[in-house]
């Protein structure tokens, strides 16, 4: 899985619109790891992640709730990947 499936996929999940400043690929990088390390089980656990870590980041969202895991099992599964082909 490549970086850019990972960072397209995380703004799919969270319904990212814009962030502001750019995220730079080492930063998702880094918050590849901090998924795979946390192992979050839902949505809300996976989006706690995201917004502490890019805490000086602003992110523009479209407000979706879906009660649904399995797509976190995905984010996981590609975050995991994303860290393999990094190294």
């Amino acid at each position: 899985m490549s970086l850019d499936n990972f960072k397209r996929k995380v703004r799919e999940y969270f319904s990212i619109l814009s962030v502001t400043p750019e995220i730079s690929d080492n930063e998702w990088l880094n918050f590849a790891k901090k998924l795979e390390s946390e192992k979050p089980l839902n949505r809300a656990q996976a989006n706690s992640l995201l917004h502490k870590h890019f805490p000086d980041h602003k992110f523009t969202v479209l407000c979706l709730d879906s009660i649904d895991n399995s797509d976190v099992n995905a984010l996981l599964l590609m975050a995991i990947n994303a860290n393999k082909s990094a190294k």
